[in-house]
């Protein structure tokens, strides 16, 4: 490993410089204020403050929703803060949240700038995979779209795991190995984003296929098909204990809160003709889809020319170059409209999110381009090169001139509010007996000349109104009582009753609710259908009541899927490896007599 940073001593100080770059920027910048900063923000302190008090993994969090708690991490991945907390916590202890979590988005930029490196490697000599490592961390929908324009944290995280992905794809395919890696990286995706999740899914069964009609022989296509069955069901047993509880648990709040137009997939698509719902967003995407039908196909060229010259390029490459740049193009064009319809995929909701893979296509392709101007060939190559990396450099301006409006408008404004925030959470997570009722306020006072952020602007105000309604309902039923949020979704409450009554508590009606006085005693749990709250019945005098979220079928089920996959992780590992090991050493050859 030293030797190789020696001896690549340049790329390893031009790593090492972009990346101290990236913690510089992001820490003096601090959150920019993208599409998701609003909720983020909220998260990532209620996520922080819950985790280093020592709950590893909150799900509710207490902090949001002024202190009423969110059930927000019962649905929505947690790598993204996981390493946020963790890798932005040690980069600036004690910081303030919005300079941690714009710390940790930087470290999510250069790990998946490390996994394309692992990656590219596989392709090229190592300075060239550097380059490609470089490039991957900062092009334009990966880093500009993602973190400053939309700030989609969790699509950030997943992009350090697709390289992951498809290279233990390519090593299970060639050598029989990498399923370990493979089944961990699948797993890592799915815990950062699980509709980057189900894009991958396809690209991947795509490839799959393409490789299964390749393959000559049933005896092979058969191994094939059960190495990833195997271990691509390993991968997404070893996450079941977040997404079995997500999807499981759905229907106890509101995800109806996303049924709008501008969450409808085929509303995006483009060549269809129709009026576009944001022609400023369309033309974003536009261009960076463009980006990547330029780089694949100038790329494409190259190696088909080098092939025609007896350099042929290792089909894996050509398959990661055309596969997802085909993959991004058909997606968010018209020709995938049934798919998007009818199909499972329209759960992703934007089909320009297919670009989270394409940046695989536009990361290796530019280390071919680039490669191929500094090899040795005639002139009329270095000419027919040299135009095809004008066009993609071309290309590449419009795309970053069509998102620097945006990008600089977050950095501006996420410096004006120096990491502030209304400490609350996403409404498509909360149950609807709490939620009819604000809703149904702001229904009757939004107008359509309300723009999108008045209208964001009318609904949460009409959320703070419910929220202040349920606490005051708490002082008016017991004077001075008290709510203490304890870790491990717990809330104790502390009162002092002149006489018997039912306690309105301001904790969000959620049936998985339970409560038990200080003697161990269980008590009964009620909701107030006008506040949509939890309602207990307590005695006169002095009571302590600790709530606590019990432990649902869908946690407990996926908990213990995701063990057993863990223990059959270890065991197949540590199998393989004495496999390899015990293997018996071919006879030395003799001399003949």
């Amino acid at each position: 490993m030293l030797n190789a940073i020696k001896s690549n001593w340049r790329l390893a100080a031009c790593a090492f410089g972009l990346g101290l770059v990236l913690l510089l920027l992001h820490g003096l910048t601090g959150a920019p204020e993208g599409e998701s900063y609003k909720f983020n923000l909220p998260w990532f302190d209620a996520f922080r403050n819950s985790f280093w008090a020592g709950d590893l993994y909150p799900r509710f969090l207490p902090d949001l929703w002024y202190g009423m708690g969110g059930y927000d991490f019962f649905f929505y991945a947690p790598m993204p803060f996981w390493l946020s907390a963790v890798l932005g916590e040690a980069t600036c202890p004690g910081c303030d949240s919005g300079t941690v979590f714009a710390l940790g988005g930087a470290w999510m930029i250069i790990l998946s700038g490390g996994t394309f490196f692992l990656f590219a490697r596989r392709f090229f000599e190592t300075r060239w995979a550097g380059v490609g490592g470089i490039v991957y961390a900062v092009l334009p929908y990966h880093y500009l779209i993602d973190w400053f324009d939309r700030q989609a944290v969790g699509e950030v995280a997943a992009m350090v795991f697709l390289p992951l992905i498809a290279l233990s794809m390519i090593r299970l395919i060639e050598e029989k190995k990498g399923g370990a890696l493979f089944a961990l990286s699948f797993a890592a995706l799915a815990l950062s984003h699980l509709p980057t999740t189900l894009i991958a899914l396809h690209l991947l069964a795509g490839i799959g296929i393409w490789l299964l009609i390749r393959e000559s022989e049933w005896r092979g296509r058969l191994e094939l098909i059960a190495r990833f069955t195997v271990w691509g069901g390993l991968g997404v047993a070893l996450s079941a204990f977040y997404w079995m509880p997500a999807l499981g648990l759905l229907s106890s709040v509101s995800p109806d809160m996303l049924a709008t137009d501008f969450y409808t997939p085929t509303a995006w698509l483009f060549l269809d003709g129709r009026p576009e719902i944001s022609s400023e967003r369309a033309l974003i995407m536009k261009w960076a889809l463009a980006l990547v039908v330029v780089v694949a196909g100038a790329s494409a060229m190259i190696l088909r020319s080098a092939s025609l010259q007896g350099k042929a390029a290792p089909p894996a490459l050509i398959v990661w170059i055309i596969g997802p740049s085909v993959f991004a193009f058909f997606f968010m064009t018209v020709f995938s409209y049934p798919i998007w319809e009818i199909w499972i995929l329209n759960r992703v909701q934007f089909p320009w999110r297919s670009l989270v893979v394409a940046d695989l296509s536009i990361a290796l392709g530019a280390v071919v381009i680039m490669r191929s101007l500094f090899r040795n060939q005639g002139g009329g190559e270095i000419m027919k090169h040299s135009i095809l990396a004008a066009l993609c450099s071309i290309v590449l301006g419009f795309t970053l001139l069509a998102q620097a409006p945006k990008v600089t408008g977050a950095v501006q404004a996420g410096q004006a509010l120096s990491g502030a925030f209304k400490p609350v959470g996403t409404p498509e997570y909360v149950p609807p007996q709490f939620l009819q009722p604000a809703l149904e306020r702001f229904r009757a006072t939004v107008t359509d000349a309300d723009t999108g952020d008045d209208r964001y602007d009318l609904f949460f105000a009409e959320m703070e109104r419910s929220i202040a309604a349920a606490f005051n309902a708490l002082q008016a039923d017991a004077p001075g009582a008290v709510l203490i949020a304890l870790p491990h979704d717990r809330v104790r409450l502390q009162v002092d009753l002149a006489q018997a009554a039912e306690v309105r508590v301001p904790l969000l009606a959620w049936p998985y609710w339970r409560a038990v006085k200080e003697q161990g005693e269980a008590l009964t749990l009620g909701v107030d259908a006008e506040l949509g709250i939890v309602t207990v019945s307590l005695p006169e005098g002095p009571s302590t009541i600790e709530f606590s979220i019990a432990e649902t079928l869908p946690q407990k089920v996926g908990s213990t899927i995701s063990l057993l996959a863990f223990l059959l992780l270890i065991i197949g590992s540590a199998f393989g490896t004495h496999q390899r090991n015990s293997r018996a050493e071919k006879p030395l050859a003799t001399s003949p007599r």
